[in-house]
């Protein structure tokens, strides 16, 4: 019925919402339910760059929030600059998952668990040092029980910065054929 369907898209939405720079999709059917995107209130830190910033056990509780996806102009009223977002997620650890990223504007490296799984370009702290590019990628993510995401996205070149697109998430098998 109608209100079935109201109830199910409405309750899709509360998994597909990142809170305080966390989500939970361990209970998450994607053979059901489909595909995750992780949008919503990621933590944010501009403007600082830290090694430790990748670490899963750095304590990122004070970090400001920011929407992704969308761009930061909003958020530091300047295209220009870097940034560090961060997400943990209770993980799924029942399917075999992917992460898909069309891509950031305009460079960025993303950790999951400490480890450095995608990239895109160069991302410096300036013009000089940033390379930007644009290719969508995917990976098979760790089947842990917790997933630590620390993105780093550089924007020295385009009109917006930031995170552009939603990473999304779903069975491999799936993702693949984005």
């Amino acid at each position: 019925s109608c209100c079935s369907l109201l109830f199910l898209s409405c309750q899709k939405k509360i998994y597909n919402n990142v809170e305080n720079g966390f989500i939970d999709i361990s209970d998450w059917s994607f053979q059901r339910d489909g595909e995750i995107g992780l949008k919503g209130n990621w933590k944010f830190k501009w403007l600082e760059d830290n090694s430790r910033f990748i670490n899963s056990d750095y304590n990122y509780e004070n970090w400001d929030i920011i929407k992704v996806s969308g761009h930061w102009n909003y958020k530091v009223q300047n295209a220009f600059g870097y940034c560090w977002l961060r997400c943990k997620i209770k993980n799924n650890q029942n399917e075999r998952l992917g992460l898909y990223l069309f891509n950031a504007n305009s460079s960025y490296k993303l950790y999951i668990n400490n480890e450095l799984k995608m990239q895109n370009g160069e991302p410096g702290n300036n013009r000089k040092t940033t390379i930007p590019q644009a290719i969508p990628q995917y990976i098979q993510i760790p089947n842990t029980e917790y997933l630590y995401i620390s993105w780093k996205i550089s924007n020295f070149h385009d009109c917006n910065g930031g995170p552009r697109f939603t990473p999304i998430i779903n069975t491999i098998s799936q993702i693949k054929y984005k």
